[in-house]
């Protein structure tokens, strides 16, 4: 697997600037590495539906440290992609080894949700919903138990956290909760437990596609 520094050493070669203005990103698409050693550990963040998570945790534009010039940092998550796998898989396709079951039952929703985070914790169901509708934006494209592999685990916890933040001011009566809890709860609401990456993917092969068009960038950005 081609480590974070390469990646940047080819984006510096393609967009200009150094290998340490782009660093962090390419860091943060491989940083599933630190759950799953192996190629499985890609299918989280490496295809569509992870681009679009990543732009909304990182930003849309990066500025890159060595000549202030701002950039878009899809082109990035693009190049990272397709160098690890030669093209831009669909969430579908990642997990399309795993069967399609339909969802436990028709109150497993974001409203839901929300309304039991109200009756524990009190406030109102809204002051919840983006807590939980961030939890269920993989139904967006997978419209089927599937879905919940994505978030659902130790690492959605902590990916989560980084885009709500710690805490939560709710709107209706201005009190700071903390949001960790509540994720917790979503997760073992739908699961009865919280799995780690390894556990969601136990099931999955590891197949060729994950790691066989892999550019050698180790070999080719040192020439």
């Amino acid at each position: 697997m081609a480590h974070p520094y390469y990646h940047a050493v080819s984006s510096a070669r393609r967009f200009g600037g150094r290998p340490d203005d782009y660093l962090q990103v390419h860091e943060f698409m491989d940083h599933t590495k630190s759950h799953l050693a192996d190629s499985r550990h890609r299918l989280f963040l490496h295809n569509t539906w992870g681009i679009f998570f990543a732009e909304k945790i990182l930003g849309a534009t990066i500025t890159r440290a060595s000549d202030d010039k701002i950039m878009p940092l899809r082109p990035l998550l693009e190049q990272h992609v397709t160098e690890d796998f030669s093209f831009i898989p669909t969430l579908h396709h990642c997990f399309e080894d795993l069967p399609a079951r339909p969802f436990a039952h028709d109150t497993d929703d974001s409203i839901a949700h929300c309304q039991q985070s109200q009756a524990e914790l009190g406030g109102a169901w809204r002051d919840y919903l983006p807590i939980h509708q961030a939890f269920n934006s993989t139904r967006d494209v997978l419209a089927d138990q599937r879905a919940q592999i994505i978030l659902h685990n130790t690492w959605g916890i902590t990916i989560l956290l980084r885009l709500l933040g710690d805490t939560l001011v709710r709107p209706s009566d201005q009190r700071e909760i903390s949001i960790r809890p509540i994720l917790e709860t979503h997760i073992r609401r739908d699961l009865g437990t919280i799995p780690t990456l390894k556990e969601c993917v136990k099931d999955i092969p590891i197949q060729p596609w994950m790691y066989r068009s892999a550019q050698p960038l180790s070999r080719s950005m040192a020439q």
